[in-house]
């Protein structure tokens, strides 16, 4: 597979699940603090709550292992986790168009993960490109 290469701005807003796909790539899925590569998850500096956006320069990949990734009430909100839930659904709805959007909303967030980090990269970058508007 030939490598695909975009230049995205770190300003520009992202969707969520865009956003956090790539910046734990952008960290090679390894946590900024302890390198791990087990558990890495993608954490506004700036909390969408305080006013953050889902921007690059906004984002850092962190391990959840509890030393590394700061808690914080608003990660278990039930408002935050179906609005990131939808996030997912929908880009697995871009890459995978025969799937039923109901069967996926009832599946817990991480098989949900599974299932979006079982596609090709290279068709995950394709979708994310189509998302900014890049053709490759």
């Amino acid at each position: 597979m030939s490598e695909i290469i975009f230049i995205i701005d770190s300003e520009e807003e992202l969707p969520i699940s865009v956003w956090s796909y790539l910046v734990k790539r952008m960290s090679s899925f390894k946590c900024a603090k302890c390198d791990t590569n087990k558990r890495v998850i993608s954490h506004h500096i700036t909390s969408v709550y305080d006013g953050g956006k889902c921007i690059l320069s906004n984002g850092v990949a962190l391990c959840s292992n509890g030393k590394c990734h700061p808690k914080s009430r608003h990660h278990s909100t039930e408002y935050y986790q179906n609005k990131k839930k939808q996030h997912i659904v929908e880009s697995i709805l871009k890459l995978d168009p025969t799937r039923i959007e109901s069967d996926l909303i009832e599946l817990p967030e991480k098989e949900l993960w599974n299932i979006f980090l079982s596609f090709s990269e290279e068709k995950i970058v394709r979708m994310l490109a189509g998302n900014l508007g890049i053709k490759i």
